[in-house]
């Protein structure tokens, strides 16, 4: 005698196989679809050429006078626009001299126009203080431009007497 299954017993494999789709498929795409966009902070400190090969040209004085006007840097703008250049002395560097352009001193920072293609020279007048021989003067030099900064921390000369 053949035995005869009732209905819900031949339908419960079809809901066993609706759930198992339903949840496979909610594990895959309820995590993509938890947010729209993400954003990724990146930096990269990369030094690949030395200052004066580099399209921000620095061409840095290997030292200077103590109690005398020397240059300190020559900024040559070899990037393909046309950049505001800040030089800045470092803290611990300003009582050491004070910037000094076009034979006028300037202070602890000065900030110029440096049209695509030229270059600027920047002296520093350094105080007449022997015990400063073989110390160093730190300063920066940053250039920004449409759509670009470029920064040069930490350049830095010795003082010689």
């Amino acid at each position: 005698m053949r035995r005869r299954t009732h209905p819900r017993h031949r339908n419960w494999w079809r809901v066993v196989l609706v759930v198992s789709i339903a949840a496979l498929v909610g594990a895959t795409v309820l995590p993509a679809a938890s947010f729209t966009t993400a954003e990724v902070d990146r930096e990269a400190t990369v030094s690949v050429v030395d200052d004066s090969n580099a399209i921000h040209n620095l061409a840095v004085a290997s030292s200077v006078t103590i109690g005398q006007t020397s240059r300190l840097v020559t900024v040559t703008n070899d990037l393909e626009t046309d950049v505001s250049v800040e030089i800045a002395l470092r803290a611990d560097s300003s009582d050491k001299g004070a910037l000094v352009v076009d034979g006028t001193s300037v202070g602890d920072s000065y900030t110029f126009s440096l049209p695509m293609g030229t270059s600027r020279d920047i002296d520093i007048d350094v105080v007449s203080d022997s015990t400063l021989d073989g110390e160093r003067v730190y300063f920066s030099v940053n250039a920004t431009g449409t759509g670009l900064t470029v920064t040069a921390p930490d350049r830095n000369v010795s003082l010689t007497t």
